[in-house]
């Protein structure tokens, strides 16, 4: 998460320049004299503690496999056993991931001038798949200009190459790429959806998972934080707003979500969940930490739908995102088997690369991903959590067809 020790020197720290402010003697520092022993003695006492962080992962999600609180399977190996909304939506993901038609005509219009100049331009506009001309990438959204996507691609070798802290590829790659997807996703520019929703990331570091909503078994309870949330946030002031915030205020620690200390997080109901890591970060412990997340949220799903059991299904799966430095990984979760204590079991789905901020492509890769998690977030979750938690269709719109499948008719 974001505590990891930044290698930057902070601007506040740097020495006044004020010439009368600079003494005319300066002490020389001496450095402390440490001998062998005490230089062996320092260098076990923080060497154990790192081992037993790379360990804990693994412990962790033996304790919550056993107990049956969470459970893994791969989109490679058991895919065919996922939702069907699941399954249609990894469909279009693969696809997206290997290229295939992630650029839409006018995309390619406004690249070409890029071209002469830019040889990874010209290579990607020869790959005849990546073109979509059915109209299905046009109505998930627009690329940004290339000074846009050129930007990205800059900061992310830059974060990477200076071994930055993952704060800084939050602040520099991953909230500005899904910040640029976003504005530019077809739901945040269609008028029928505006009046009532936008589509939004948010930062959510400070986030706490309400107690009663914890992961945990009797030896073990997770971390339950991420880095962003993509979240259905209703118009300011707006008869919307004002319904969601009803829902909110109906529970002891007032938000529509299961967390706390978001105050953006009240009322607007989060659909895509990401956790981000450095590129040397430990992929055990993300899974860990956005699949308690995930349990977390459907903890809550099922107590904003009961007393309907079957209610909280219906939606079919939560999306998710893992960020390793420049990759970005795609996994969801579903409810799975009905435990003894009467909670549910959360089942990941694992993994599928989407792309990666080292080329232009992967960043085209995961601006289609990511708006196409944005139509599913307007067109499927939204009006599933109007009708099953609201009770209500008033702000519903029609629906454009868009995060179906790419084979469909």
């Amino acid at each position: 998460m974001s505590g990891s020790d930044s290698v930057e020197r902070s601007p506040s720290k740097r020495r006044c320049l004020d010439d009368d402010a600079i003494p005319t003697t300066r002490p020389m520092a001496r450095r402390p004299i440490i001998s062998a022993d005490q230089s062996l003695d320092w260098s076990s006492r923080v060497s154990s503690p790192s081992k037993q962080s790379r360990e804990a992962p693994s412990k962790r999600l033996y304790l919550l496999q056993s107990a049956h609180v969470m459970g893994y399977r791969s989109f490679a190996a058991d895919g065919d056993k996922a939702p069907a909304a699941l399954q249609a939506i990894v469909a279009c993901i693969v696809e997206d991931a290997r290229g295939t038609g992630i650029l839409s005509p006018s995309d390619v219009d406004a690249l070409k001038d890029k071209a002469d100049t830019n040889p990874s331009v010209d290579w990607l506009l020869k790959k005849p798949q990546i073109v979509d001309t059915s109209g299905r990438r046009e109505r998930l959204g627009k690329l940004p200009d290339m000074g846009t996507l050129a930007n990205i691609l800059e900061e992310a070798e830059d974060c990477e190459r200076r071994t930055h802290a993952e704060a800084s590829w939050n602040c520099a790659v991953h909230y500005p790429l899904l910040s640029v997807a976003l504005r530019l996703a077809h739901v945040n520019n269609a008028p029928q959806l505006n009046r009532h929703i936008e589509i939004k990331a948010i930062n959510v570091t400070t986030a706490k998972v309400v107690k009663p909503y914890v992961t945990s078994t009797a030896k073990a309870s997770t971390d339950s934080r991420v880095d962003f949330c993509v979240c259905i946030m209703p118009v300011y002031d707006s008869p919307c707003d004002d319904v969601l915030y009803g829902i909110a205020k109906r529970s002891a620690h007032i938000s529509v979500n299961h967390t706390d200390d978001c105050l953006p997080l009240i009322n607007a109901p989060i659909s895509l969940s990401i956790e981000t890591n450095r590129p040397d970060g430990n992929s055990q412990a993300a899974l860990e930490q956005i699949g308690s997340w995930m349990s977390c949220h459907w903890k809550r799903i099922r107590e904003l739908t009961a007393p309907d059991l079957a209610a909280a299904d219906e939606l079919g799966f939560l999306p998710g995102i893992i960020v390793e430095g420049q990759n970005w990984i795609f996994v969801a979760s579903t409810q799975g088997r009905v435990l003894d204590s009467g909670t549910r079991e959360t089942i990941m789905w694992k993994r599928i690369l989407i792309g990666s901020t080292d080329s232009i492509q992967g960043i085209c890769q995961i601006i289609t991903v990511i708006q196409r998690l944005a139509t599913w977030s307007a067109e499927s979750h939204w009006p599933w959590f109007q009708q099953t938690v609201l009770g209500d269709a008033t702000f519903l719109s029609e629906p454009a067809e868009t995060s179906g499948s790419k084979t469909e008719g």
